[in-house]
């Protein structure tokens, strides 16, 4: 029978292990209220299969194939009540809705996969993992956007989806880092745009390694970011390299975060009291924290392949417009961990960069004074779809014609437009007023709409 325990068991006992992805996971499901596991044993995991045949299946020690997958719930129930779920499925309906819930689905928290390998300190190795999306505990008054995508999950044959991004631990034997980062992000695109095709770590590293670098393929001792920017283009997306700096950051994090496209940040890392070569990190930029009074992104959120998903990261940019970074790692030897570059993976329709749009909205509207903006990328069913439903009347003209002539909302909801669009909020002093529409696709600043909210 398969197991079922309590959550307080299952930390008790460090079912994950107690690495500090093993820490982090269950300070994380505490918040998210978890307080049943079921345990699937000698699940087959298809991301470590992949690994294993093409490196740990030709190790000289024995390493089990199969893996062990957690599922936690926010309900409470036993090993006899999902015993009585599986032989009839009437029953699960019943003590769903004596609870006051529809489906499985609304309790359910998501899974973590624990493989039966471990790193340098003998601690168990997180596969595949898919949870809920959640704030951190110190992020009271703000509002929270993540980057997220579509997981389809089998529990014994009942089907669920979960609207989230997964994680996955380092493995110093086929991918450390910079794989991690790129496995991550194709999660997140190949539900997006269909690209690139979904690759384990030990597949990203060999592939990316297509580009010569001066360190072997497995065992993986990182990429260099010619080999991440390589990848990303041999697997059809174009790519867009930032320096990371204090202003322009906030709003690139936010203009992509908000389109669903994740960023990987490549990390500065100083250790305590050695002022020796500091050590370089990659990870993946997945929401951020917004002050919507100030109309500003005072945080963000990362998936760090050797912490977990979503942590929560502050943001700190000294005078000097360098960003430092404040989370786990400060706890763990770092005194300083410096944000030095951002590398975007675009699909390669989208050609308009976001300098070119700021430098044009500065132009026309940051100079009026009263007047501010911000900017977002969007794909146009889901603008259209915000307009459907989340906004009144409207004005808008097509920008294109001969004459503005004002149009409807249901002419707007008709109107053929680019596949990607530059979004430009513009706001009267603490009033959205506006919203400008341009071309995404094109090479230059083409405007297509103006439309003024009511």
């Amino acid at each position: 029978m398969t197991p079922v325990i309590s959550y307080g068991d299952f930390v008790e006992e460090r079912y994950l292990g107690n690495s500090p992805s093993a820490r982090y996971m269950y300070e994380y499901l505490q918040r998210l209220d978890a307080k049943t596991v079921v345990v699937e044993e000698e699940y087959v995991d298809r991301e470590f299969l992949k690994d294993y045949a093409k490196f740990y299946s030709r190790t000289y020690r024995n390493v089990p194939r199969y893996t062990t997958r957690y599922h936690f719930f926010s309900g409470e129930f036993t090993e006899d009540t999902l015993k009585r779920y599986l032989q009839k499925p009437e029953y699960m309906f019943n003590w769903l809705r004596e609870r006051n819930h529809e489906t499985l689905k609304e309790i359910y928290l998501g899974f973590a996969i624990k493989k039966p390998i471990t790193d340098r300190y003998s601690q168990p190795l997180l596969g595949r993992t898919v949870v809920r999306a959640n704030s951190d505990s110190s992020s009271e008054g703000l509002k929270h956007f993540f980057v997220k995508s579509m997981v389809k999950i089998s529990l014994f044959g009942i089907k669920m989806e979960m609207n989230t991004l997964p994680f996955i631990n380092q493995d110093k034997g086929v991918g450390v880092c910079a794989s991690a980062a790129i496995w991550t992000i194709n999660n997140a695109l190949n539900s997006l745009f269909g690209i690139p095709v979904l690759q384990s770590l030990a597949e990203i590293t060999e592939n990316a390694h297509k580009q010569p670098g001066l360190s072997r393929t497995f065992p993986s001792q990182g990429l260099n970011p010619y080999q991440i920017i390589n990848y990303f283009k041999n697997n059809y997306l174009d790519v867009e390299v930032f320096n990371a700096k204090g202003g322009f950051f906030e709003r690139l994090v936010k203009a992509f975060i908000d389109a669903n496209m994740p960023i990987m940040a490549i990390l500065q890392m100083h250790r305590n009291g050695d002022e020796k070569q500091p050590d370089y990190h990659a990870v993946v930029i997945t929401g951020y924290k917004y002050d919507s009074e100030r109309r500003a992104v005072v945080g963000v959120y990362v998936h760090d392949d050797q912490i977990g998903p979503y942590v929560g990261v502050d943001v700190i940019v000294g005078d000097d417009k360098n960003i430092e970074l404040k989370y786990e790692w400060n706890n763990m030897g770092y005194k300083e961990i410096v944000l030095t570059n951002l590398v975007i993976p675009v699909y390669p329709k989208i050609r308009l960069g976001l300098s070119r749009v700021y430098e044009y909205a500065n132009q026309k509207i940051g100079l009026n004074p009263g007047y501010s903006y911000t900017v977002s990328l969007s794909m146009i069913g889901d603008y259209k779809e915000h307009i459907w439903k989340d906004v009144g009347e409207i004005h808008w003209w097509a920008v294109n014609e001969d004459t503005l002539t004002p149009r409807t909302k249901e002419e707007f909801l008709q109107t053929n437009m680019p596949r990607f669009l530059w979004i430009i909020n513009v706001y009267r002093g603490e009033k959205h007023i506006a919203d400008v529409g341009v071309d995404a696709t094109a090479v230059h600043p083409n405007v297509l709409f103006q439309l003024y909210l009511e």
